[in-house]
């Protein structure tokens, strides 16, 4: 733990993702994690609440967003401690390890996946709000200008940035063919 500030925090394997979210977790004796990435700040909290109310009611191994649905960056899985500990074990190829999802998406008959829906309101998979370049930190920063209190849902910042004419230039490209098949509970 972090003294001066109180914080506690854990320290694992650089280059092994899964390995060191599934530490953490153990660590704190979590039983699932909320995973909110450095590369996705901007977090909808209404959205956030409802993904943990369908976690908590339909007990999957994971519940996240259906891809090219919601703009990339405001939905976050929710893990289960146990599948993290599966994944970790049956994990082979770099990618596994590296996004603590992989092996969890790649598998989908052994693992229970919840994923949601945008409602039309959240409907917008052209949009994203990611922090991978320094333009996306730029764009990121203009977002922030508007909404200093950090409280836009998804459907404020799609509105925001239609009002505002605001988009990052880049193309999207999320092509994990498994996921697309399963829009519901899985398994």
């Amino acid at each position: 733990m972090q003294k001066k500030n109180k914080i506690g925090f854990y320290q694992g394997s650089e280059n092994n993702v899964l390995e060191r979210v599934t530490y953490a977790a153990k660590k704190y004796k979590a039983d699932a994690i909320f995973q909110v990435s450095g590369d996705c700040p901007l977090l909808d909290y209404k959205l956030a609440d409802h993904q943990i109310e369908m976690f908590k009611l339909n007990k999957p191994d994971i519940a996240t967003n259906y891809w090219n649905n919601f703009p990339a960056g405001v939905c976050h899985p929710i893990i289960r401690y146990s599948s993290l500990l599966k994944s970790l074990k049956y994990s082979k190829s770099k990618d596994d390890f590296e996004h603590v999802t992989n092996y969890i998406f790649n598998n989908p008959k052994k693992f229970k996946n919840l994923y949601f829906v945008a409602s039309k309101e959240n409907y917008e998979p052209n949009l994203q709000f990611l922090l991978d370049r320094y333009e996306d930190y730029e764009f990121l920063k203009k977002i922030m200008s508007f909404d200093k209190k950090n409280q836009l849902t998804t459907e404020g910042l799609i509105k925001l940035c239609k009002e505002k004419k605001l988009k990052i230039k880049k193309k999207i490209d999320r092509k994990n063919k498994q996921i697309k098949k399963f829009i519901k509970l899985s398994k």
